[in-house]
């Protein structure tokens, strides 16, 4: 969600710093190294377009913005989201802040089910680009809600699979519909090794 709010800002005018600095972990976007993609980018912002992968909130616009846009996504498309509002924010500033899926805002199932039937709407609209970026943020945010109710831990960062990390597993899926979406568009894809690799079973961590 964060890196789509970045570059929909961008096109509407806002600074391509400001963009980033508020879509992405401080962790990268205020590194040394991320400072010159940023001016490239900027040089260049009529002729590229970032998309984010990571099925987690990342930045500023994802723990202010993300809810209200979903529902006025969710308004503008007739769409019943029976979720309440309030509840919804609180259990994202705690999955967020914590990790923890707190049952006391909203049950999991509630979550799960009311996500899914929006889903299952979004499928029903015509193929256009609004359509695809909110359908997979909201398969993120079921991903989100899954790896924080299930508080399954990682045994190793260097060998991973599907069944045992589910935030790689809705990265991919993120990324290969963007790919499937978008075939003629030259793709730089930028992440760390282990949430792109397949098998890192011969490296001795």
């Amino acid at each position: 969600y964060d890196v789509w709010k970045a570059q929909t800002n961008i096109n509407k005018g806002e600074k391509t710093r400001t963009a980033f600095e508020k879509s992405l972990f401080f962790i990268w976007s205020k590194k040394k190294q991320f400072q010159s993609f940023i001016d490239f980018f900027d040089k260049y912002k009529t002729e590229l377009k970032v998309f984010g992968f990571d099925n987690q909130i990342t930045g500023e616009y994802g723990e202010n913005e993300l809810i209200n846009d979903l529902y006025e996504y969710c308004d503008n498309n007739h769409f019943n989201l029976k979720l309440n509002k309030d509840d919804l924010e609180l259990l994202m500033e705690s999955i967020t802040n914590s990790g923890v899926f707190d049952e006391g805002d909203v049950s999991y199932e509630k979550y799960k089910s009311s996500l899914t039937n929006l889903l299952t709407n979004i499928d029903k609209q015509p193929k256009e680009e609004i359509h695809f970026y909110w359908k997979q943020i909201i398969k993120s945010l079921l991903s989100l809600g899954e790896y924080s109710y299930v508080n399954k831990p990682i045994l190793s960062s260097f060998n991973t699979t599907s069944d045992d990390n589910i935030r790689d597993k809705q990265m991919a899926d993120n990324l290969l519909e963007y790919i499937k979406a978008h075939p003629n568009e030259k793709i730089i894809c930028w992440g760390a090794n282990a949430h792109f690799v397949n098998d890192m079973s011969s490296v001795k961590t």
